[in-house]
């Protein structure tokens, strides 16, 4: 337990600069500690594909865990409750598990261990915050990663 401590402050610690990035969440959960992503800073509206211009903060948490190698992450995708109309995702459950895959194959990339990793498509079912105003489905569109105790 008092381990488990240790493990959690040096986390948070070592989390802190990515902290201070705009769109980018650290919360200290029962479970381990949670990293929230805006998905507006990994991918393009209906898309998968991780945008360039998020590597740099990617590369960041993936050094965090590779200094935790002993961790099992969660990596899940949330979208909002818009239908997704596009001919790649037939729903939301795909659209959201494929960005989850998206990030879990870019952390393999940066040496993430393969066998610590887990991708879980979420769709809509665990918003953020309620509405259906613009502001709401754009917290509610994210992916977040779970760093495990």
């Amino acid at each position: 337990r008092n381990a488990q401590q240790v493990v959690r402050k040096n986390l948070l610690s070592q989390l802190a600069t990515i902290r201070d990035k705009s769109q980018i969440t650290i919360k200290n959960d029962v479970q381990g500690v949670e990293i929230g992503i805006d998905a507006r800073v990994l991918f393009n509206s209906g898309d998968a594909r991780l945008l360039p211009q998020s590597f740099d903060v990617l590369d960041e948490i993936a050094t965090v865990l590779r200094k935790h190698a002993e961790n099992n992450v969660l990596v899940e995708g949330h979208t909002d409750s818009m239908p997704t109309s596009n001919a790649r995702y037939a729903s939301n459950w795909e659209l959201s598990s494929a960005r989850a895959g998206a990030l879990v194959r870019f952390l393999v990339d940066k040496g993430i261990g393969s066998r610590r990793l887990a991708a879980v498509g979420r769709a809509d079912n665990f918003p953020l915050v309620v509405g259906d105003d613009a502001a709401a489905r754009a917290m509610n569109r994210r992916v977040t990663i779970l760093i495990q105790y």
